[in-house]
């Protein structure tokens, strides 16, 4: 009786292991954070204005959090994707 216990058990462990979705990528794993802050800092200057550097992380669930609530409020949405031309 143990024995099949076990079986099930390491049966629905590894299914739950490897039935998750792969969680979606928010953030650019390639890209350059110094050139892009660069960027940031020349645009601004040619426009009089203010850099905001927003980090994160793919695998911090209150960056996917705040970036899902960035995405779903319009009004959040437009101010922040306003001037977003890196």
């Amino acid at each position: 009786m143990k024995k099949i216990f076990l079986i099930i058990s390491a049966v629905l462990m590894t299914t739950m292991l490897f039935a998750q979705t792969p969680k979606p990528k928010v953030y650019d794993e390639e890209a350059d954070p110094f050139k892009d802050i660069e960027k940031a800092v020349q645009l601004a200057k040619e426009n009089n204005k203010h850099v905001f550097i927003f980090t994160g992380g793919n695998w911090c669930p209150w960056c996917m959090r705040l970036d899902k609530f960035i995405h779903e409020d319009a009004e959040i949405k437009a101010a922040y994707m306003i001037n977003m031309k890196l």
